[in-house]
């Protein structure tokens, strides 16, 4: 299965090409490394990837499970956090949607008749278990 492909992207500075008509493909299961030396596009190539920058041609196309998320190389915030944390963060989606249901949870122990809230609650529980909620902190780990 395709994780990311890009194909024909092209980034300039002022006058500076920094890439030119990189094309990819990664693979599940793949291992792969990006190395180079210093000011050759590596840092532009991640940011392009997770989104933070534009490439002025190309495509980068990826399934919606997949989600790049990248340190940037002058913050330390992240010093802070464990790595469990920190990759924990990318799912921010779930982290946010399994508060939403404990908030729920907790409502309807003193309400338990409100229909509304617990139709969303088996939205939520079920969204959740869709999305990879109940194994994400395995994955993690």
């Amino acid at each position: 299965m395709t994780l990311l492909a890009c194909e024909h992207l092209t980034r300039k500075f002022k006058d500076q090409v920094i890439l030119n008509d990189v094309s990819f493909t990664i693979v599940q299961n793949e291992r792969i490394a990006l190395v180079g030396k210093n000011g050759i596009g590596k840092t532009t190539l991640l940011e392009i990837l997770a989104g933070k920058q534009e490439a002025e041609t190309g495509t980068v196309n990826r399934p919606r499970a997949c989600i790049i998320d990248y340190i940037e190389q002058e913050k330390t915030d992240y010093l802070d956090m464990s790595l469990f944390e920190f990759v924990a963060e990318s799912r921010a989606d779930l982290l946010a949607m399994r508060g939403d249901i404990q908030q729920i949870e907790h409502y309807l122990e003193d309400n338990p008749g409100d229909a509304d809230q617990l139709a969303r609650l088996g939205d939520l529980q079920h969204r959740f278990e869709t999305d990879g909620g109940f194994d994400f902190e395995n994955e993690i780990a």
